[in-house]
């Protein structure tokens, strides 16, 4: 750097601090105080641009945001309203589709968050009031358990029954053990699926009820990781006393993982009799049931209850399921016909139709055996949410011949077979299908000169060629069991399957699809 005398202008070396002309302090050159002025600024134009390089695309960045998240607010608005709306399409009865599975992920997604932040808590305080109806939950809950099923398809207009069908043995249905009791269901935000009540112990005080169901299972909408359609075993038992079942007036029909055995006051598969008495002679009869189904009792799960985990379900609080308190009465005069499957036999059943209109929802109906001594919940449809029960088959010890399968194949050569159960769109069978299993392994024993054809059938949910695997698929686990299990010789069973090609029933009735499930044996 150039150094001069301060004084006199004299240049100076760097070494030299003082000029030794005039004895006068050396200094900087007006030049080089230019040059690191020019610097200095040099330095602040070059920070300046850099901030404001900066600060524009992060209030373009920031604005962009703050548009971003208006939209995806009013997506979510959207989003909600499409689910509030009544679906005017025609009805599925398969597996939601992908989009309203996302949908329905979503609105998971904000209760939870919701739920986490202390704004919409499902559970009470200790001493505070449970919530007993929809409108006592925060309002996504509401929203959800009011709006997020998929329309179930309706009852069939089932026609005014007979007196020979009042009064025929064929009518009553046992409560004994052994009694199993198979519902098609189709839920909120599950789909189609079927269900399978025992009752495993018959006793003067209670009964006991084993409940079973593999139902479609979308996956943990808290978990961000891209998932595929799965399924789900819900299993449990209930136990339901003996005194409830003549004057409980709370009918308890979902049977969530983590609930007690036991819920005092209840009834599980059908209605006490006093309910049904009093609907006869009065017309009407004071009565509660659980009003969203599965839909919110799978978020009670998460908040415990039918999701898969790797160790038990969360316990639930029975008192933290919504329920409906309502005037249920009458409908009309005359008891309908509901076709069921009565140990492979249709039976016509006379069933008492009720409904109730709770300020909060829309009408929930009702259909119960006419039957003071088993008054059997034989369908039921929520409105509110599109939950749907139906019968579509009984079993009971004693109301079939004894080797009714060999005493078909020996008269004219075939046996459909109703009692072979299998996993959601699966070919696995259930635990529940041995008996069967084992009377057609009977019937081979018995008969060792019978080669039999094992021909699988499906309803028509899912296209044609789906069904069309899936039948050759169930046929052949029917074979490998009767071969692996029962000791049935391979070559005496051949397979094939027909899709949902042979229906036996339309395919737009609950009943209609489960009658249109079945194995089929033909004698070679």
């Amino acid at each position: 750097m150039l150094r001069v005398c301060n004084r006199c202008g004299k240049r100076l070396e760097e070494s030299q601090n003082f000029c030794p002309q005039c004895g006068a302090p050396a200094g900087v050159s007006d030049g080089a105080l230019r040059t690191a002025s020019s610097l200095r600024w040099l330095l602040f134009l070059v920070i300046g641009l850099l901030v404001l390089a900066t600060t524009v695309p992060l209030g373009q960045f920031y604005r962009g945001y703050r548009a971003k998240r208006e939209t995806q607010r009013g997506d979510v608005n959207q989003r909600l309203q499409h689910l509030a709306q009544p679906n005017k399409q025609p009805p599925s009865n398969s597996v939601p589709d992908a989009s309203r599975r996302t949908d329905q992920e979503k609105l998971f997604q904000q209760l939870v968050q919701q739920k986490d932040q202390g704004s919409s808590s499902v559970r009470t305080a200790p001493g505070s009031k449970a919530p007993d109806t929809v409108d006592d939950l925060p309002p996504l809950f509401q929203l959800l358990a009011k709006t997020t099923a998929p329309a179930a398809t309706s009852f069939p207009s089932w026609r005014p029954v007979s007196s020979e069908v009042l009064s025929a043995p064929s009518s009553r249905i046992p409560l004994r053990a052994g009694l199993t009791v198979v519902t098609s269901v189709n839920q909120a935000m599950v789909g189609d699926y079927e269900s399978i009540k025992r009752v495993t112990n018959v006793a003067d005080a209670r009964i006991e009820i084993k409940y079973s169901a593999n139902m479609p299972y979308w996956g943990d909408p808290l978990d961000p990781r891209p998932k595929s359609p799965t399924t789900v075993t819900v299993s449990g038992t209930r136990v339901v006393q003996r005194a409830d079942l003549e004057t409980s007036h709370h009918y308890e029909q979902d049977f969530v993982a983590g609930l007690p055995e036991i819920i005092p006051g209840t009834t599980a598969i059908n209605v006490s009799r006093a309910v049904l008495q009093e609907l006869k002679s009065q017309g009407e009869s004071s009565f509660t049931y659980h009003t969203v189904g599965f839909s919110i009792g799978a978020m009670l799960g998460r908040l415990g209850g039918p999701v898969p985990s790797s160790g038990p379900p969360k316990p639930v609080d029975p008192d933290l399921l919504p329920r409906a308190h309502c005037r249920l009465e009458r409908v009309g005069t005359a008891d309908v016909a509901i076709p069921v499957l009565v140990n492979s036999e249709t039976v016509q059943l006379p069933a008492l139709h009720a409904s109730c209109s709770p300020d909060q929802y829309t009408t929930a109906q009702f259909y119960f055996l006419d039957d003071l001594e088993n008054p059997l919940a034989l369908a039921w449809q929520l409105e509110q949410n599109g939950d749907q029960l139906q019968v579509v088959k009984i079993f009971f010890p004693g109301g079939a011949p004894a080797a009714q399968i060999a005493q078909e194949l020996s008269a004219v050569g075939r046996a459909e077979i109703y009692g072979i159960y299998f996993d959601f769109a699966s070919a696995s069978i259930r635990p529940e299908s041995e008996p069967v299993l084992q009377e057609i392994a009977n019937a081979m024993t018995t008969n060792p000169s019978w080669s039999l054809n094992v021909g699988g059938h499906t309803d028509n949910i899912g296209g044609d060629s789906f069904n069309q695997v899936l039948s050759e698929r169930r046929a052949a686990a029917v074979k490998q069991a009767l071969v692996e299990q029962y000791h049935v010789s391979a070559d005496r069973l051949t397979t094939v399957g027909y899709g949902s090609t042979r229906p036996k029933e339309p395919n737009d009735t609950l009943e209609g699809r489960a009658r249109n499930r079945r194995v089929e044996l033909v004698r070679l």
